[in-house]
């Protein structure tokens, strides 16, 4: 095992003696090739495409890397995974078609297996961050955000987002946790201050942020006096946004006494969309809790589910009432 680590350190490492070290060693134990065939492959490509992304370095003697090469070459016919590793290595080289999402997706797939280990061993290459960054920002554009995850991890690990990358990364994990996917408690907290730093970067845009925030601290880390806060500096930016008055109106009724305020913003949402679903069943609730108006408050949750027939709260509150 000491061995196999050492020969994949050597093919990862960016001196050109170190690497040459390495394949002379796999010249005289062939055999190994099948235990580091994911870095000798991608080693192999750096010195044959010398790729703008990558830090393979020229190398000055063909002659032993043909040699290498054909030792390769017969080891692939017993060992089908070698074959399939350079075929996945494509999506480390940009060679693939990005604007497909099937494509994007199946590269992604065949990638996987070998993922860990280049994370491994090439994970603080500044190449491959810029491999990883560029990957990442690619499965966006096809809101492949569970793909994406894994090489936003890499780029946090080794501190290398951008702002826009830390929005995106902000925005995957809002996506997997609507997804319920489980998700460490300090990812979530990182990507609540990553808004804190866009809402300072762009102050003209930061009203996304600060309900991308709120969401994060109502829904993911129980902080609902904070999140309270952000939508109510959301209306101070945007009073007819929808979505910041039903969701304050929902937070000030569950988690304050402040039900007179929660009333009043509910009703500015109902007045902007009367047949919104979500501002119906807020209101709902409203009436029924402060105002004790239970035939409104049906007849509103009547209408919520004649919108929508699988709005569980809405027919779960309905059937209480009847």
């Amino acid at each position: 095992m000491a061995e196999i680590d050492r020969l994949n350190t050597l093919l990862a490492n960016q001196d050109t003696k170190n690497q040459k070290l390495a394949f002379q060693l796999l010249r005289g134990e062939p055999a190994l090739i099948k235990e580091v065939y994911p870095l000798l492959l991608w080693r192999i490509r750096t010195i044959d495409f010398n790729s703008f992304y990558y830090d393979g370095m020229a190398w000055d003697n063909e002659e032993e890397l043909t040699t290498l090469k054909t030792l390769i070459s017969k080891q692939e016919k017993d060992i089908p995974k070698i074959a399939e590793c350079r075929s996945a290595l494509n999506i480390l080289f940009m060679d693939i078609g990005w604007e497909d999402e099937w494509k994007v997706g199946f590269a992604l797939r065949k990638f996987e297996p070998y993922r860990i280990v280049y994370e491994n061993y090439l994970g603080s290459h500044s190449t491959y961050q810029k491999s990883c960054s560029f990957i990442a920002n690619k499965c966006m554009k096809h809101e492949l955000h569970e793909e994406a995850y894994p090489f936003f991890k890499i780029l946090l690990k080794e501190s290398s987002l951008s702002i826009h990358g830390k929005i995106d990364f902000t925005e995957t994990i809002v996506a997997l946790l609507d997804l319920e996917r489980e998700l460490d408690k300090q990812q979530i907290r990182l990507a609540v201050s990553f808004m804190n730093e866009a809402i300072n970067k762009f102050p003209d845009d930061n009203i996304q942020y600060y309900i991308t925030k709120a969401k994060l601290l109502s829904l993911y880390l129980d902080s609902q006096k904070e999140a309270i806060e952000c939508y109510e500096q959301c209306d101070s930016l945007n009073p007819k946004n929808i979505k910041v008055l039903n969701n304050l109106a929902w937070l000030l009724f569950k988690h304050t006494d402040r039900w007179q305020e929660a009333y009043e913003y509910s009703q500015k949402a109902i007045n902007l969309e009367p047949n919104n679903v979500y501002v119906l069943n807020t209101m709902a609730h409203l009436e029924l809790s402060y105002c004790q108006n239970k035939q409104v408050a049906k007849s509103l949750l009547n209408k919520a589910l004649e919108l929508d027939p699988y709005h569980l709260d809405s027919e779960e509150t309905l059937e209480e009432l009847e």
